[in-house]
This record gives C-alpha cells, structure tokens and sequence, in this order.
C-alpha cells in the first residue's frame, strides 16, 4: 500500500514541475519546454510501477519487460535530465541574480 502511495505522490510532484517548467513566459525560459514535456511524459507513466505489487511475472512482473527494461531506465534518464538543467538554472540565477 505504501509502495503505491510513493509513487503516486512521486506522479504529482513530477506533474507539478511540468506545469511550472511549462508556464515559464521568460524569451529565454530557464529550463528548456521539451524537459517539462519530458517530466510530464514520466510522471504520467510512473503510475504503470503501482502494478509490480500485483503481478508475479510477465510484462507488469519485477522482472518483466515494461517494468524492468522500460520503466526504470526512463526514471533514471529523467533524474538525470532534471539535474543537469536544474544546476545549469540555478547557475544562471545565480549569475543573472
């Protein structure tokens, strides 16, 4: 159960980034549009993780296909994505600040 509840939490908080990312009006915005597009793509997906406590093999299995090959190798291209552009954001404010 909590299992779930971590990675709907984990959902909202990459939607919510998404959006701010999405809103920012600046000419030059401070973290390029396709990374909340990229960040809302994962956290829409990352609810597909919630199935590994119901399934004990195939595709949605720990070991299967959707979950071990797909699911998180993206999670973890999206961790580094978020934090290369946020130190270059952070760089920037800083700079600009």
């Amino acid at each position: 159960m909590l299992f779930d509840l971590q990675w709907s939490l984990t959902t909202l908080q990459m939607l919510a980034m998404a959006i701010c990312v999405l809103k920012d009006r600046r000419d030059i915005p401070i973290v390029p549009r396709w990374v909340g597009w990229f960040v809302a793509w994962v956290g829409c997906m990352l609810p597909m993780l919630a199935l590994i406590s119901l399934f004990k093999s195939g595709p949605f299995g720990r070991n299967g296909l959707i979950n071990y090959w797909f699911e998180f190798p993206v999670f973890f291209l999206f961790m580094i994505v978020v934090s290369v552009f946020l130190f270059r954001a952070l760089a920037r404010l800083q700079r600009d600040g």
